[in-house]
């Protein structure tokens, strides 16, 4: 099972999380590409840390949105959202080539991510952007939703995502934000919510939310408070039902 989480989600001297405390439970990294968080020096730096202890990297694209966090929905048409994610995956790529590092994958973020669960035509721009880029890129993305179902379409390799810090909804889309406890923020409760998407059970409650298919990839953001320890927990009751914990 990959562990996932998004690093490099500062701006100048902001940051988000602490990156640093994140990295020895990850095995792959989605690290912000400008758009919603991040700039030239902090993914340089966020880069040569992943680069150097062997953590997948991915790019992590999403709306033009630095003042929302990528979490507002925009109204964009796919011409011009194709090319915002094109140019975000190509100033990762720079950056990449400076550290002699490999881009591995893609993920969208926050408010992109959860509209490709159901929106056919943001989800084939994305695709179409990582298509044009690098067809051998894989997508990380929810099982049954549209943005799934466009990158099999196109030959774009998909692996199925969890997440062990948010609550679900009935229908597999995850529960809003302004929602109270959307955000699961204890370790222990976090860690029985990996289990069970790790086994393809039943999420505890008070989703009825069952993945339809196999999770490949898990992921804590690194926003949310206590992310580290969160990790750990998840890391160790994976290890605890037999689950090794490596990139894909």
């Amino acid at each position: 099972m990959d562990l996932n989480a998004d690093l490099g989600e500062g701006f100048g001297p902001y940051r988000i999380s602490d990156d640093d405390a994140i990295l020895p439970y990850i095995t792959s990294a989605n690290v912000a590409c400008g758009f919603h968080a991040g700039d030239p020096q902090i993914m340089s730096n966020t880069v040569k840390k992943l680069q150097a202890l062997g953590i997948r990297i991915g790019a992590q694209i999403g709306y033009r949105d630095l003042f929302g966090f990528g979490r507002r929905r925009q109204d964009i048409s796919p011409g011009d959202l194709g090319d915002d994610l094109s140019y975000q995956l190509g100033a990762l790529y720079a950056i990449s080539i400076k550290h002699d590092a490999t881009i591995s994958y893609v993920k969208p973020h926050g408010a992109l991510y959860n509209r490709c669960f159901s929106d056919h035509e943001q989800s084939i721009a994305v695709i179409n952007a990582v298509y044009s880029f690098d067809r051998s890129l894989y997508i990380l993305a929810q099982p049954g939703s549209a943005l799934a179902f466009e990158a099999s379409r196109r030959g774009i390799r998909t692996l199925y995502e969890g997440f062990c810090d948010r609550r679900y909804l009935s229908n597999g889309t995850l529960a809003p934000r302004s929602e109270e406890d959307s955000v699961i923020k204890d370790p222990t409760l976090a860690a029985d919510q990996a289990q069970a998407l790790a086994q393809g059970s039943d999420l505890p409650h008070p989703s009825t939310w069952k993945p339809a298919a196999p999770i490949d990839s898990l992921c804590v953001h690194s926003d949310t408070a206590g992310a580290p320890q969160i990790l750990a927990a998840v890391k160790e009751r994976l290890g605890s039902i037999g689950i090794t914990v490596k990139a894909p």
